[in-house]
């Protein structure tokens, strides 16, 4: 079980650029540049997901708590 420090419905700046790619085929689906303010609309700590507003994609929550720091 993946333990992480991101709550839903919060808001948070990246650290690095983050590139978003469909888990299944690693297609591209978007990039979000440093320094811009994702809100996490939803997490499934089971499964290893969060996922962001306007982003359709799952990202692995993992990486993605690496990557953000509070807003």
């Amino acid at each position: 079980m993946v333990r992480t420090n991101i709550a839903a419905g919060s808001k948070y700046r990246l650290k690095q650029d983050l590139e978003i790619r469909d888990e299944k085929t690693g297609t591209l689906r978007a990039v979000l540049r440093k320094g811009t303010v994702v809100a996490v609309k939803r997490i499934e700590v089971d499964e290893d997901h969060a996922f962001l507003e306007g982003v359709g994609v799952p990202l692995r929550l993992d990486a993605l708590s690496r990557m953000i720091v509070p807003a």
